[in-house]
């Protein structure tokens, strides 16, 4: 018994050591392979994210990167459809070759960045990894005097799962607009894909709905919520407080 114990833990302590080497960068979720090189790229003021082919996905795929990296920085990335460059430039284009829908190849190189999808999707996925490559202040709200850097590494990465979800429960507590949008670009930060919102039960009818006015006159408020953990009828506690709120 003794012996096969020793043989579990060693087996386990050796998928520990191996998950550890592919994930010292710290990329959540796990890439499905990435070697790490030697070098950096150096992100620049006249850096300039460029797109191979037009559209709107495309467009949208990365705008929110150019905006994260404005606030910290300072300074605009601008976006530009035109052939690959060669050096200073996050360029992002499609590759049918790859499998999956949401799969994505990236490389970074000393002096270039290049992103491939196989839809504008993958591009989206890609560029949020290249977003936890950079220095975690990138995520502050207020600019900073940070250099921002990448380490120089090759990923290919694609979902084990298609359907990828997280729920937020917003009729036992109502959460302000601004705390959803922070919820669903964390999920994107984290290649969460599809969004849960509990919007009507019992707690609270969460959601107008302009035909139905009643349903957030009366619908959206309660006279009082539940005090700790949900026991006996007899023990339970309120705090007889009116609660609400609803999204336009």
């Amino acid at each position: 018994m003794q012996k096969i114990l020793l043989a579990i833990l060693i087996i386990l302590f050796g998928f520990g050591v191996q998950a550890q080497i592919k994930n010292d960068l710290n990329l959540v979720p796990v890439p499905a392979k990435m070697k790490i090189n030697p070098g950096k790229f150096v992100f620049q003021s006249n850096t300039s994210i460029v797109l191979t082919s037009e559209g709107e996905e495309m467009f949208n795929a990365v705008t929110f990167f150019g905006n994260l990296i404005n606030r910290t920085t300072g300074f605009r990335m601008p976006i530009t459809f035109s052939p690959p460059v060669s050096s200073n430039a996050i360029v992002c284009k499609i590759n049918p070759s790859i499998s999956n829908e949401e799969g994505y190849k990236l490389s970074v190189q000393r002096d270039l960045i290049v992103v491939e999808g196989k839809t504008p999707k993958g591009i989206f996925y890609g560029m949020q990894t290249l977003r936890q490559l950079l220095p975690f202040q990138i995520e502050r709200p207020f600019p900073s005097n940070i250099q921002l850097t990448v380490p120089c590494v090759e990923i290919e990465d694609e979902p084990r799962f298609a359907y990828r979800g997280l729920m937020l429960d917003v009729c036992r507590h109502f959460m302000p607009k601004e705390f959803v949008f922070k919820f669903i670009d964390m999920m994107a930060y984290h290649k969460l894909n599809t969004f849960h919102w509990h919007l009507t039960e019992d707690q609270g009818w969460r959601i107008e709905i302009k035909k139905y006015p009643r349903l957030t006159q009366i619908g959206s408020l309660r006279n009082k919520t539940l005090e700790g953990r949900y026991t006996s009828p007899e023990k339970r506690k309120w705090d007889n407080t009116r609660y609400g709120g609803f999204y336009t």
